[in-house]
């Protein structure tokens, strides 16, 4: 029976967005040919279950995957009570394109 490749080990980062740490986990095959960035805002995480197993499937096809929380831990927190930065757009539109910004700029 042929054994199934061991998927490369997802290591976690935090990528600074406007003075925002953002929490995220990044998985890179030695020879992938782009990457794919899961953003998630409030309801859904890098943690994801459901998430993590496509990004696993973008693994296998030579994509590296950046799975990332676009709340901080505390707007997070706060969030899940109040609703007050699920639908802020602008907050959410800026810090996913600092973060195209931060994979442009990385190896």
């Amino acid at each position: 029976m042929p054994s199934i490749p061991s998927l490369p080990v997802s290591r976690p980062v935090r990528i600074d967005v406007a003075g925002a740490f953002l929490n995220a986990d990044v998985t890179v095959p030695d020879d992938a040919r782009g990457l794919v960035a899961f953003v998630h805002g409030s309801g859904s995480s890098r943690f994801s279950q459901r998430n993590r197993a496509v990004a696993d499937g973008f693994v296998r096809a030579q994509l590296g995957t950046l799975l990332l929380d676009l709340l901080t831990e505390p707007e997070e927190r706060t969030d899940a009570v109040t609703a007050e930065f699920r639908f802020d757009i602008p907050l959410l539109a800026d810090r996913t394109i600092g973060v195209v910004d931060w994979i442009a700029a990385s190896p």
